[in-house]
């Protein structure tokens, strides 16, 4: 016999562990309509209108944590360099979508942000995944806002556990749709077979794999990303607790 689970927009969580965590939508890498993504322009637009932040942080090549997205510099300076291989100084003489944004460091979004909402912290690991996290832990030791943190590595988030588990740690997961990770990798990811293994308290689904068995079956809180159409949230509404959004427009602020 099949077990009946509760829909996931039906159930309820304990408020005071995920209110931060569920009461407003985050925004993807900031709100970038008039500025860069993961910006701070975009950062401090995000807090203008109340949305969480949720942003990419990677380590750099003289330990430095910075804000960006991907492991490469080019798609947003036109510089073919990998962030591990730059010190922050070389990094900051860059420009963002040839504007005057810099990759700013997260101190420096940490700043701005003050607490005035929660901020998603995406893990970047990289195989530097031991330097990375001590490193993040001590950045965030005096910060006094609400951090949450999110991965697709589940040792990253095991890790963070044993180090830092006093911020709620997300699986991030997908079908993987033409994806290059390996399939021993995708698979147990997909599945959310690490649950337990990494103490999660949370996962991120992509919205295009929503609704699926997987997250049915778990008993967190789902968030969904990366919300982009009318559909994807409406979609969201459905079949997740709370979403990442890239169109900020479909929120109708």
């Amino acid at each position: 016999m099949k077990k009946n689970f509760i829909p996931i927009i039906q159930r309820s969580y304990d408020d005071n562990k995920y209110h931060e965590l569920l009461n407003k939508p985050f925004a993807h890498r900031g709100v970038h309509i008039y500025s860069p993504e993961n910006s701070l322009p975009a950062f401090e637009k995000a807090v203008e209108l109340r949305l969480g932040i949720e942003l990419d942080v990677h380590l750099t090549k003289d330990e430095q944590i910075v804000v960006f997205h991907d492991d490469n510099i080019k798609r947003m300076t036109g510089v073919d360099a990998y962030i591990k291989f730059l010190t922050y100084e070389e990094i900051k003489q860059y420009r963002l979508n040839e504007t005057d944004c810099v990759i700013p460091l997260l101190k420096q979004v940490l700043d701005m942000v003050n607490g005035k909402v929660p901020i998603l912290i995406e893990l970047k690991t990289n195989n530097n995944m031991k330097k990375l996290i001590p490193i993040l832990n001590d950045i965030l030791k005096d910060y006094k806002g609400k951090i949450f943190i999110q991965s697709f590595n589940p040792f990253a988030l095991r890790r963070c556990y044993k180090i830092m588990p006093q911020y709620l740690r997300g699986q991030l997961s997908s079908f993987f749709i033409n994806d290059h990770l390996k399939f021993y990798k995708k698979i147990p990811i997909k599945k959310l077979f690490f649950k337990h293994f990494s103490h999660i308290d949370f996962v991120s689904y992509n919205i295009e794999n929503l609704p699926n068995k997987y997250v049915n079956k778990i008993d967190v809180p789902i968030l969904a990303w990366t919300i982009k159409t009318k559909e994807d949230y409406e979609k969201a509404k459905q079949n997740a607790n709370n979403m990442i959004v890239d169109n900020i427009d479909v929120l109708k602020l």
